[in-house]
Order: structure tokens, then sequence, then C-alpha cells
């Protein structure tokens, strides 16, 4: 067993605890040393050619020439190590690179406790990593890469996953242990450079872990056993990873194991001498098995109307009105403390039981007392529309006019990333209706920059003459986000109204991105930078 990790440093493995009282600062890798052990899969170069602009458009965003060279640096010579009771790290030693913390919750034993660690280049974020209460490993569910494979590697007695893409380029990196995950934000939303992004995560440590070799076990069981193999591994040491194969055929080997609800078959070549030197195209193929009745993913094929080309060892049975029950008493007991994509999985459910007539009161009771106590998301907006029809504009208008008056005293916040709830609530609304148009402009008045940022996406909504008053307003801000949606609701209004008020604008910003608009709406290509993407090489 020891042997068939040896090449990962994990002799390790067997009862060794990390505790802070002998805890050990990992070592720093560099990025060669990582590429080296964890490419095992066949590099997209077509999708390698598309990563590489992913860069230069992220610097874009910074509009100093010195911070942008700084920012986009591919190597450092002086490092520096960061360390608190939780983590600890190296990151670039450079004066303009500065470390922030962020925490939520004042208890390391609150349900919402969590710590964000920022790096950041004056006032743009370079590098952010998050530590959080946890059950697992985050799934994949950010839509701008698809994840190709996970790779584990082991520095200093910690286990690290790498989620790589078809470039080959690592999105994020997480370590999960003892009820605590620390992950990295996606590399693709942020300005370092690969390399840099490699070598900083290969420090990390988490200080609360267990030990190693129960990290191992869990990783072993829950995801892809290939994950553990590295480049120049003997034949001997990929069957202590795999198991024993089911079938040889000359130099191929045909291995099955679980890898969570997987039953997994997978093809490893071998050359001459019995040495794996990487994972082939399209080599494995799995079957599902059954979900643990009362689990998120049991929920997940219970609301489920088509299925997926997968094959099952299984036939899925339809939801019954006792799914339905149970389903009610999953959400209310772990809706408060769920993570993000099983939060989603189950208000998803809750609005997929309401439109096949399953409805619980204490779901609409709850929302309700969110509603008066605080500024609910967007998916308790999507209930309020399933379970109170009757009531929504009035919850709605409420929940709305609670934030511009909040917005109004903190003026100085910052543009969201995306939609916030300002336009989920907005969209949930009638169209139609002058309610909705005079909430519109009272948001596009409000103080606060992101509520102002977020109606301006909106601005198709109102008639073309009222909505040019306010694209001119928001091509006047100094926040250049404000001109991108602008730019965005620009894309979504009618080619008749634009072609209406075109000649008669004299903001020359705006008349450009009419004319813009104008040009790309008479071009019926549909180009685009990004390759396609032909099927999944292997997942969790």
């Amino acid at each position: 067993m020891v042997d068939g990790f040896k090449r990962f440093g994990l002799l390790v493995l067997i009862g060794v605890t990390l505790m802070s009282a002998n805890f050990v600062q990992a070592k720093r890798l560099s990025a060669q040393e990582i590429k080296e052990k964890i490419l095992i899969i066949p590099i997209d170069k077509s999708y390698q050619k598309y990563s590489g602009k992913i860069m230069p458009r992220k610097l874009q965003a910074f509009k100093d020439e010195k911070l942008r060279a700084v920012a986009a640096k591919k190597s450092f010579v002086n490092w520096k190590t960061f360390e608190d009771e939780f983590i600890s790290f190296s990151y670039p030693d450079h004066p303009d690179i500065k470390l922030e913390i962020k925490q939520q919750g004042k208890k390391e034993s609150d349900n919402n406790f969590s710590r964000d660690y920022f790096l950041k280049i004056g006032d743009n974020i370079y590098y952010k990593m998050a530590l959080k209460r946890a059950e697992d490993y985050r799934p994949n569910y950010c839509l701008c890469g698809p994840i190709f494979h996970h790779v584990f590697l082991v520095n200093k007695k910690t286990l690290l996953r790498f989620s790589l893409l078809r470039s080959g380029d690592a999105k994020t990196v997480q370590i999960f242990s003892n009820g605590w995950r620390l992950e990295t934000f996606e590399w693709t939303h942020l300005p370092v450079h690969q390399d840099i992004f490699l070598e900083i995560t290969s420090s990390m440590k988490l200080k609360k872990s267990a030990t190693l070799s129960e990290a191992v076990v869990f990783a072993k069981k829950t995801y892809n056993r290939a994950g553990f193999l590295n480049k120049d591994m003997s034949k001997e040491q990929v069957i202590e990873i795999l198991g024993k194969p089911i079938v040889t055929k000359g130099n191929l080997f045909t291995f099955q194991y679980p890898s969570g609800r997987r039953l997994v078959t997978a093809e490893i070549v071998f050359d001459k001498k019995g040495i794996f030197h990487g994972l082939k195209k399209n080599c494995y193929d799995y079957v599902l098995t059954k979900p643990e009745k009362g689990s998120f993913e049991w929920i997940e094929e219970k609301i489920t109307t088509e299925f997926s080309d997968a094959e099952r060892n299984y036939e899925p049975t339809p939801l019954t009105e006792n799914d339905a029950k149970l389903i009610f008493k999953i959400f209310v007991k772990k809706i408060a403390t769920a993570e993000f994509y099983n939060k989603m999985i189950l208000y998803k459910a809750i609005c997929f039981l309401a439109k096949n007539g399953f409805q619980d009161q204490r779901i609409l009771k709850m929302v309700e007392e969110k509603c008066q106590q605080k500024i609910v998301s967007r998916d308790d907006i999507s209930i309020i529309t399933y379970y109170a029809p009757e009531n929504k504009e009035q919850l709605l208008s409420s929940q709305l006019r609670k934030i511009y008056k909040s917005g109004n005293k903190t003026q100085k916040a910052k543009y969201p990333d995306g939609r916030n709830e300002v336009a989920a609530i907005v969209l949930s609304m009638k169209q139609d209706e002058p309610l909705t148009k005079q909430l519109i402009i009272e948001g596009l008045n409000n103080k606060n920059k992101n509520i102002r940022g977020a109606l301006y996406e909106l601005l198709y909504l109102l008639p073309i003459e009222e909505a040019v008053i306010y694209l001119r307003k928001g091509f006047n801000e100094k926040e250049e986000l404000a001109k991108f949606y602008c730019e965005e609701a620009i894309r979504k209004m009618k080619l008749s109204d634009i072609e209406k008020v075109i000649d008669k604008e004299t903001n020359i910003k705006l008349k450009e991105a009419f004319q813009y608009e104008i040009d790309c709406k008479d071009d019926d290509s549909d180009f685009t930078d990004e390759p396609e993407i032909d099927g999944v090489f292997t997942v969790d």
C-alpha cells in the first residue's frame, strides 16, 4: 500500500494527526513541480488557446500600468508566510500585494462562521481563498469552464484537490477535513497567473485537520480514485490505488471501482515496461447506482423530469406524496445550514413540488417571517411566487423598498458581479404594471451604486423614451460597470426602438453603443471564440 503512494509523499498515511501543537508549515512547490505531478490528463489544445485569453481580459481591470504589471508576473523571488489559528499559506512578498481578512460569525462554533483571505493589488482582488464549515468538497457550479478531472496531491501531510480544466489549468484547489473546507476562488475569475496560483495553493495548510489517512479514505470513497494516479507510476502502484483489474489485454488494463454513486470502469494503458504515463481521452465509463433515500442526490432525482443519458443499474421511481412530505421535512430542518449547492436543490425542490400540487404551509410561514425580519434571497422570492400569488406584488414591492431604504444609507457599496436580489424581484413582478415601472425608476435614483447597477441592466423594461434618460445617466457614471450594465440593457432592446432614438441622441458614448448594437443585430453570425465542448472526460 505504501509503495503505491510513494510518489505522493504518502509514506505518512497511517496514524499521523495534524494538531496545531505540532503544526508544520507546508512546503511551497514550484509551478513546474506541481504540473509534473497533476497533469495526467490529455490537454485540449483548442481550449488551451481559449484559456490563454482569460488572463489578459482579467488584467484590464487594473487601470494603473505598474499594478497591472505586478498582477501579470509569472514568478516572484521573495515569498512570505501568513499563519493564524486556522490556516497558513505562502504568498509573494511584494510591496503592492496586501493581505486582507474578512470574517463572518463571531465564533468558530457558529454555523455561519467563515473567514475569507484576499490578496489585493490596489483595489483589485488578485487571489482569494475561503475557510468555512462544510460536509464535503465544494461541487463545481461555476459555468466559466467545465471541470475535466480532479487530481489529489499530498504535500507535507496535507491532501490538496486540484480541479483541472480541459486546458490543464487548475480552476480551483481545495482542502477538506474534519468538517472544515479551505478553498480557492475560481482561477478563471482571478487575474493571478496560473503559475503563481499553483504555488500559493501548494502551500495551503489547514490546521483543524483530521489524520491524513482519514482524508485520503474519504476522498477515495467519494471521488474518482484515478485522481490519485501520478505520471510514471508502475503497474503495481496503479493497482494499489485502483484495485485488481477485471480484464487485462496486453498493456491495456480495465479496472472497476465505486466512486460515490458511480460504479466506474476505467481503461489504463501502460508502456512496454509497465509504466503509466497519463490518462487517455474517453478512458472512463460509469453506471449510476441508487441514491440513498433522503440524500440531496435523492431529492434532485425526485424532482427530475428528464434524466441524463447516464446508464443506471436501477429504475428511478415516480414522486409520491410521502416523498414530498419527506422533502418538506428536510427543507425545514436543513435549509438554514445547507451549503450553497444543496440549498439550491432544496429551493428548486419546493418550487417543483408547488408546481405539481404539493405544498406545506410551514414553508410560506418561514418565508413570510424572513420578509418581516430582513431582506430575503431570490430563492425565497421564487417560493413567494408559487405559494402566495395573490400577495406577491405587495410582498415583493415591500422587499424592494426595504432594499432601497438600506441602499440610501450605505451609498458606497460596490457594484455586484452579477444580477442581485433587486433584479430578481423586479423580474418576478408583472412587467406591464405601473408599480413595476415606478419601482425601477425609484431604484435608478437610489444613492447606492449596487442598486443602480442592477437596474441599469433592466432599462429595456421601460419605454424607450424614458430608458434613454437613464442610459445617459449610466454612461456618465464614473464606474465602468455602470456602462457595462447599460450596454447589456441595450442588447435586449428592440431594434425598432433603438432606430427611433439614435439620430436624435447627443450623448456620443450612448450613440456609439446604439450603433454598435444595430450593427450586431444586422450580423447573423454565431461566432464565438470559445471552442465547443464535445462531451465530458470525467467528473466527480
